[in-house]
């Protein structure tokens, strides 16, 4: 017998922050403590005014309303660059990591950011992630952390002209990060877009697009210590779909994790999201296709990169949203759901009423660009039994950040 998640009745929507100087909103970052349902936000700003240099800012919600913001990096000079922001929290954390990229010189690097969630004062900064590489690139990051210790992934641009992605851990001395298992993905092709999450036992699940159309995972059985069969080329997306912006999400099982993979492919209806799962545990490596789910699409015939992300709650529904880029009307984001062992993905219902372009990604001229979105801006909270999502809503040329919450699907 199958089973499929009831939709939500409606969403909720709040701006975060609608700038009072006009400046635009380009990318914002969610980051949700999941045992206290506490939600931080970092905000990619580019000013309106010359010189015109992005910052990033940091609100939280404190229970009653969206906290002021707190500048936290003007590490940009050129408001054509995108921080790429990302940001994590652990549970019952003083402090959130941040990461996002800033001007080096000549070149991008990628910056490392460690705030106190409570105020937003950066407790330190660090440029060490990328020191040992040429340049960080458009390629979408991702930042997680177990509170112990954080780890991202990130594409840089090599000499030799390809893009690759590396891993990398920083230790809570933010001053002195820890770059000893630093790793980077061998392979012909180029690489780019990952998405990073965390199991159980502290390694990390590394998931990335490879040319011309592959969604490469990885598992580790230490952190640096890639485990037997990895990297898996997990799927070939089809269609030279160029950017197949894959990520990952785990749910701890009894004696195992489960791990979620989301990714995008194209045919000539278009785009699909695809979804996939597998249980590693001491049975079961998750090393080859066999071990995995059929992929299931989540929805179909998008005209233009979805750009998923994806969440799962402790049922084990699965969340997926993505972007519906129309050019002959707006925007829009959408949310579908699927309870677990269920069949099809069921969507969650209209995410946001308001007229404008709902984005992940926006120019300093108020311009919809998704290529500037944040990995983290979808998460759950278990307590409350909510889902969050945050995004970014342009009208008329300003844009201004949007979080939005709805209640967690409805499981037999």
């Amino acid at each position: 017998m199958w089973w499929w998640a009831a939709a939500a009745l409606a969403w909720d929507t709040a701006v975060v922050w609608d700038d009072p100087d006009d400046d635009r909103v380009r990318s914002v970052a969610l980051a949700l403590d999941p045992s206290t349902g506490e939600r931080f936000f970092v905000v990619d700003l580019g000013e309106n005014t010359a010189p015109n240099r992005p910052t990033l800012q940091y609100l939280r919600w404190d229970g009653a309303a969206y906290s002021a913001p707190v500048a936290l990096s003007n590490a940009l000079t050129a408001p054509g660059d995108s921080y790429m922001v990302s940001a994590a929290t652990a549970p019952g954390s003083s402090w959130l990591v941040v990461l996002g990229r800033a001007d080096r010189g000549a070149i991008l690097g990628t910056r490392t950011h460690l705030v106190e969630r409570a105020t937003g004062v950066v407790l330190g900064t660090s440029d060490g992630l990328t020191t040992g590489f040429s340049t960080s690139d458009h390629g979408r990051s991702a930042i997680v952390t177990d509170g112990s210790a954080a780890h991202a992934c990130f594409t840089y641009w090599a000499p030799a002209g390809d893009d690759l992605v590396a891993n990398h851990t920083v230790g809570v001395a933010w001053q002195r990060p820890q770059r000893g298992d630093d790793w980077v993905l061998a392979g012909a092709g180029v690489q780019d877009h990952c998405g990073l999450a965390l199991r159980s036992d502290g390694t990390r699940v590394l998931v990335h697009h490879d040319t011309p159309d592959d969604v490469v995972l990885t598992l580790e059985d230490a952190p640096g210590v890639v485990s037997a069969g990895f990297p898996l080329r997990l799927a070939s997306a089809g269609g030279g779909v160029a950017y197949n912006h894959p990520v990952a999400a785990v749910r701890p099982v009894p004696g195992g994790d489960e791990l979620h993979v989301v990714y995008s492919g194209r045919d000539s209806s278009g785009f699909t999201v695809w979804h996939t799962t597998c249980v590693v545990d001491s049975a079961t490596t998750c090393a080859t296709l066999a071990d995995w789910s059929p992929p299931l699409a989540v929805t179909t015939g998008v005209p233009t990169r979805p750009r998923a992300r994806v969440a799962v709650d402790a049922a084990g529904t699965a969340y997926v949203a993505w972007l519906l880029e129309d050019p002959a009307a707006d925007d829009v984001v959408s949310v579908a759901s699927r309870c677990s062992g269920a069949g099809a993905f069921v969507d969650t219902g209209l995410v946001d009423a308001a007229p404008g372009d709902q984005a992940f990604g926006v120019r300093t001229d108020g311009t919809v660009d998704n290529r500037y979105l944040p990995t983290e801006s979808l998460a759950v909270d278990d307590v409350a039994g909510t889902l969050h999502l945050a995004w970014v809503r342009a009208t008329g040329g300003d844009a201004v950040a949007v979080e939005g919450w709805t209640s967690l699907a409805t499981c037999p």
